[in-house]
């Protein structure tokens, strides 16, 4: 499941998350990103940000998830998010799902791809693979 940090609060996606890794038995691959595309944002009437503001929303909605899906109760105040006395239970079967979003909430890059310049999969790819190589 791949999602940018605007289309969904952290909580609603740790919640899916945790559900679709109990009933894959497992097998759940949970990407975040802090979102790009200005266009569909535009189309659904979501507000995009700045890279600034984007980047540090997905920071904070990083450590939502984490909190989320590693605590029996989660309390949070940030710009972007907040939760008091927060659960998500069950938890999901998988120990990386919860240490994945830790590792990832220390230390995530974030970056802006030119996507007025790119359109499609494989054309982006190249763009990725330099921007994701330092």
């Amino acid at each position: 499941m791949v999602s940018g940090m605007v289309y969904r609060h952290p909580a609603v996606l740790a919640n899916m998350a945790a559900t679709l890794d109990i009933t894959s038995g497992g097998r759940l691959e949970l990407g975040v990103g802090a979102a790009w595309n200005a266009e569909e944002c535009m189309a659904y009437g979501i507000e995009l940000g700045t890279i600034r503001e984007r980047c540090d929303r997905f920071a904070e909605g990083l450590e939502v998830i984490r909190l989320l899906l590693s605590q029996p109760t989660s309390n949070f105040s940030g710009e972007y998010f907040q939760l008091k006395d927060a659960h998500c239970n069950p938890k999901p079967v998988q120990a990386s799902c919860r240490s994945a979003s830790a590792a990832a909430a220390r230390g995530a890059p974030c970056r802006s791809l030119p996507s007025t310049q790119i359109t499609g999969t494989s054309a982006r790819r190249p763009v990725i693979q330099s921007l994701s190589s330092d």
